[in-house]
């Protein structure tokens, strides 16, 4: 797989869980360990945004904290890098690893 096409399936990724499902369906045999990073990285970052929407004030703060996230992994996979997202970038790669 090209660079660009990395690039472009780690960056659909971040874009909505529909994104994440035609980044995920659109390259399952031929997946590397770059969209597979940020495959992860998105997953968490969509699963907790979900999660915490659902608490009172306390969910909103934290649902801008993790857009930050958002836009830190998005960067990441724009600038073709597989950084893990602050505090919970390592969690999600462990805890999502059956995603290869």
């Amino acid at each position: 797989m090209h660079k660009q096409d990395e690039v472009l399936f780690g960056t659909l990724s971040y874009i909505t869980l529909l994104g994440w499902v035609i980044a995920l369906l659109a390259i399952r045999d031929r997946r590397t360990e770059f969209v597979s990073f940020h495959l992860r990285q998105a997953l968490g970052i969509n699963l907790t945004a979900m999660l915490f929407v659902w608490i009172p004030v306390l969910g909103w703060i934290l649902g801008v904290v993790l857009f930050v996230f958002w836009i830190i992994g998005l960067l990441n996979a724009i600038q073709y890098r597989a950084e893990p997202i602050p505090i919970f970038g390592n969690f999600f790669q462990r805890i999502f690893e059956g995603i290869r």
